[in-house]
């Protein structure tokens, strides 16, 4: 098979749009910026991974530069995408990517068998990520039915995941900026401040408390603070002025 591997220069703020008869594989080793395509612009650091299949247009610009190693082929009967993926890689990966474009001119077979190991790694990185989104989406979903509910157990919607407590929560928080914990609090408080508004003066705390999930009232009005920094009641004198 065929191969064309090269790697940009230092100093490179943008590279023009243009596409290929073959798939491509871009390596970001330093920089960051966008890979400009067809079908949206895709965010890129160092360490991203961009397979681009053939035909598609597509152009990398960085405000401050960037650097990455292109691996060009024929990879149709491995890489099945019909647009652009974007993948965050492994230090394995970016170490295969590394040596092929160290041994470019090397004998065919060993250079084959580099970007074979390659294309699996991202491949395999790209299904874990892949199966991690799915189950990020299955706790949001959870999450957002059932926050009003004063029973509700986050943990118990993360080990629901089949993963690692301590890893699924550092993903949420990566997907959503938020902790569960927090991600279900700002439900609550949200939710708080429409009855707030639709109710004023005729609601309690000790009844929005329960309407929000909430058992404690004091605990309510505390997260509630921290959120909104300002307490129920402040809220309140707000909207009426």
């Amino acid at each position: 098979m065929e191969y064309h591997i090269s790697i940009t220069q230092d100093g490179v703020i943008s590279y023009p749009m243009h596409k290929h008869t073959f798939c491509e594989i871009m390596l970001y080793l330093e920089g960051n910026g966008y890979l400009k395509t067809e079908n949206g612009d895709i965010p890129f650091e160092s360490g991203t991974a961009i397979i681009v299949p053939k035909d598609i247009m597509h152009g990398s610009v960085s405000e401050n530069g960037f650097k990455n190693i292109s691996i060009g082929g024929s990879f149709d009967n491995l890489l099945l995408f019909d647009r652009p993926v974007s993948i965050k890689t492994t230090t394995d990966s970016r170490i295969l990517g590394k040596l092929i474009y160290d041994n470019k001119f090397s004998d065919g077979s060993y250079l084959n068998s580099l970007i074979n190991c390659y294309i699996i790694s991202l491949l395999q990185t790209f299904k874990a990520s892949s199966q991690t989104d799915i189950a990020i989406d299955r706790i949001i979903k959870d999450i957002s039915t059932n926050a009003l509910n004063s029973d509700f157990n986050v943990t118990s919607a993360l080990n629901l995941s089949g993963y690692a407590e301590d890893y699924i929560r550092a993903k949420f928080k990566i997907a959503t900026g938020k902790t569960p914990a927090r991600f279900v609090n700002s439900i609550r408080i949200e939710h708080a401040c429409k009855l707030i508004d639709i109710y004023g003066e005729e609601i309690s705390v000790s009844r929005l408390s329960e309407e929000c999930g909430f058992s404690n009232p004091a605990y309510f009005s505390r997260v509630f603070k921290s959120i909104k920094a300002i307490s129920p009641r402040q809220y309140l004198k707000s909207q009426i002025h």
